[in-house]
């Protein structure tokens, strides 16, 4: 696993912690090749990879970003985001 680390406030007071290389340090070139997110949940059921989200796009450019956007799909609200991990 990476050091790289950022640490997100949820809205609930707790944390999402996000390893990978920071997304705001990445190559152009590194976005448009992908990678898959592993978001990992405080109820084990809602675990899953997500290969979705475009990290070109100006409302995606940050794990603040991509955290506040996770944070609050439906697919996630019967359980709290506690970990992201990018590549």
């Amino acid at each position: 696993m990476s050091d790289n680390k950022y640490i997100y406030k949820r809205k609930d007071g707790g944390e999402i912690w996000c390893y990978g290389k920071a997304i705001e340090d990445m190559t152009q070139e590194e976005k448009e090749n992908g990678y898959t997110f592993n978001v990992v949940c405080d109820d084990d059921e809602y675990d899953t990879l997500l290969a979705t989200i475009d990290l070109t796009e100006e409302r995606h450019n940050s794990w603040d970003k991509v955290c506040s956007i996770l944070e609050n799909l439906q697919m996630f609200k019967g359980t709290t985001i506690e970990q992201i991990t990018y590549g």
